[in-house]
């Protein structure tokens, strides 16, 4: 299990698989990244695969208030970390 740790201490879990340019896997609004396993391993044969569990998802932190605009930080800021300057969604 992979995490990446925000400045607020939130702790934001993902996993990377295979090798090329990267696509982002975001699941939606109560899910987290599992449904996307089956299509990750396909993917991951021709292209870097970034799936992330959302915080307050999954392996994710769950902190007591979430907006909109922290899913969107955490996955550029988690796309930086990995020094990532371009993917798909």
């Amino acid at each position: 299990m992979d995490l990446f740790t925000r400045k607020d201490g939130t702790s934001i879990h993902y996993s990377t698989l295979g090798e090329g340019y990267p696509i982002v896997l975001v699941h939606t609004v109560f899910d987290n990244y599992t449904v996307f396993n089956n299509l990750a391993k396909q993917l991951a044969k021709s292209f870097q695969v970034v799936l992330v569990d959302l915080r307050g998802h999954g392996y994710s932190d769950k902190p007591r208030y979430i907006d909109i605009h922290d899913f969107a930080d955490d996955l550029v800021k988690l796309l930086d970390y990995l020094y990532i300057e371009e993917a798909a969604f």
